[in-house]
């Protein structure tokens, strides 16, 4: 979070595409100056961290806040690929990757 050029090299990539962040990558949007006026997730033990960066941090397993998603712990991986997939592709695409994967776990809140 110390590196200024990377964290520049961020906020521009959500200028033009959507960004997305797993567990601790959260704070690296929000280092970035990403999250000021978002809602975002995290793991939660790194949410003390995340709301010295975020407008208000959710014990959501996602948060779509337009063009940058977060996600929760590492764990919920799966649940942001899947939900990527459905986002970019339509739910009946994630529906059938999904059960390619015969995970039924699937999760946002």
């Amino acid at each position: 979070m110390q590196d200024k050029t990377f964290l520049q090299w961020i906020a521009v990539a959500s200028d033009r595409t959507t960004v997305a962040a797993l567990c601790g990558g959260s704070l690296l949007l929000g280092a970035a100056g990403m999250l000021r006026t978002k809602r975002a997730t995290t793991h939660p033990g790194l949410a003390g961290f995340l709301k010295n960066f975020a407008r208000e941090v959710v014990p959501d397993r996602i948060m779509d806040e337009g063009n940058v998603i977060t996600a929760g712990g590492v764990t919920t991986g799966i649940d942001l690929g899947l939900y990527l997939c459905g986002k970019i592709a339509g739910e009946e695409v994630r529906e059938k990757i999904q059960q390619q994967m015969d995970y039924r776990n699937y999760t946002v809140r």
